[in-house]
């Protein structure tokens, strides 16, 4: 089984474009590499090998999905925070003026009034774009919790032919008096972000999103 995520990640003044991809189960690694115009600046390789024979061949695609997805996340938080280890520490400034311009998706909740049940988030989404209004087929579309100056990657999924997708995963503590859930949808030619603003509430009672 062979999927992966990719993703362009700006951080300071340089574009980087992040890929993960699972190589499939004759040669069980997961691979992540980061780019700066094409050039490979960081590489890990991770096996899985003690997963195949330990989890069973119905749950394999999920676990394998969860894991792929946990180690993209890991290393766009790295390199957002600047602790990557990077070969020679490139730095090349993006060049915005030779970037394609893309649509703008609008990212859209469907279930606003039950996507939090016991501690965990499950949140159904819809793609279009703004411009011609079709379905967003394809796109990647990442869950983020934002507090004071932390943020943390929740969940990364690909939206099917349709432009749905669902993006499930247990809710980080609200801490500060407010607190922030982005959900980002991200394409060759479309991007487009939703944000909710959580405000922290008495023990015992749930979270509602108010639209920022």
């Amino acid at each position: 089984m062979n999927f992966g995520f990719n993703s362009n990640v700006r951080a300071g003044e340089t574009l980087y474009h992040v890929q993960t991809e699972d190589r499939g189960a004759s040669h069980p690694f997961q691979d992540t590499v980061v780019y700066v115009a094409g050039a490979v600046v960081y590489k890990l390789s991770t096996s899985y090998a003690d997963v195949l024979g330990s989890t069973e061949p119905g749950d394999l695609a999920e676990k394998l999905h969860a894991l792929l997805s946990a180690q993209h996340t890991a290393v766009i938080s790295q390199l957002e925070a600047g602790t990557l280890p990077l070969r020679g520490k490139v730095e090349i400034p993006a060049e915005p003026e030779v970037l394609i311009e893309r649509e703008a998706i609008e990212v859209r909740l469907e279930n606003p009034k039950t996507w939090l049940a016991s501690g965990t988030a499950t949140l159904e989404v819809s793609l279009r774009s703004t411009q011609s209004g079709a379905e967003v087929a394809n796109a990647e579309v990442e869950a983020m919790f934002e507090q004071g100056r932390e943020r943390a990657h929740c969940c990364v999924v690909q939206a099917d032919a349709l432009g749905r997708a669902t993006l499930q995963f247990p809710l980080p503590e609200i801490t500060a008096d407010e607190a922030c859930l982005v959900i980002r949808a991200n394409s060759e030619f479309h991007y487009g972000e939703l944000r909710f603003r959580l405000k922290r509430k008495p023990a015992g009672a749930v979270p509602n999103p108010v639209l920022k």
